[in-house]
């Protein structure tokens, strides 16, 4: 959450083909296959814009999805879903007062 937080603010990173490529370089990976794989398991469109409103909702937002997407490929096997959405609320309630 932090890393894509990041991306959006200091790099207008606000689709999945912009996160993907300054996450997963094209110099270092297979960046076409991450940016499919995101794709396919979140069901959103590489070039849709994100809105930085969906990433603090608190509600099954696109960018839990997409974390989500993005944990499963890094860890190499499907996400413990509790987890992850037990450290994004986490992360919502420190830095924007969330609860």
């Amino acid at each position: 959450a932090v890393i894509l937080l990041t991306y959006i603010k200091n790099y207008n990173a606000d689709t999945i083909s912009k996160i993907i490529t300054r996450y997963a370089p094209p110099s270092e990976n297979n960046t076409k296959s991450y940016i499919d794989f995101v794709v396919k398991e979140t069901g959103i469109a590489k070039d849709e814009q994100l809105s930085f409103a969906d990433f603090i909702s608190a509600g099954d937002s696109k960018y839990k999805k997409i974390i989500r997407a993005m944990a499963w490929i890094e860890q190499g096997k499907k996400p413990d879903v509790t987890a992850l959405e037990n450290g994004y609320k986490m992360f919502l309630k420190e830095k924007f007062k969330i609860a």
